[in-house]
């Protein structure tokens, strides 16, 4: 009777475990969802106000987006940037 007792707690135990494991994972999944979210809204934004900017907005624009183009002769021209997540994410209500 107490072996089985015993198995029954452990089990459950390791129930209640992963149960709080996939609670976790999917905490994390919502947090990553919401951050896409919030980088496509951005990118949103961006694309509708980039064709009415100047070109020392448009530079300004790219410097925030750290737009880096490299150019080497008989290669592809290498164009690299980075969109500030931590920024937009703070930045969202």
């Amino acid at each position: 009777m107490k072996s089985k007792k015993h198995e029954l707690a452990e089990r459950r135990q390791r129930l209640l475990d992963q149960h709080a494991e996939a609670k976790e994972a999917l905490h994390h999944a919502q947090q990553h969802q919401a951050k896409i979210q919030d980088v496509l809204l951005y990118c949103h934004h961006v694309k509708e106000r980039l064709s009415t900017l100047d070109m020392p907005n448009k530079c300004v624009a790219l410097d925030a987006l750290d737009i880096r183009v490299t150019w080497t002769p008989s290669a592809p021209l290498q164009i690299a940037g980075r969109i500030p997540i931590d920024a937009i994410v703070s930045a969202t209500p």
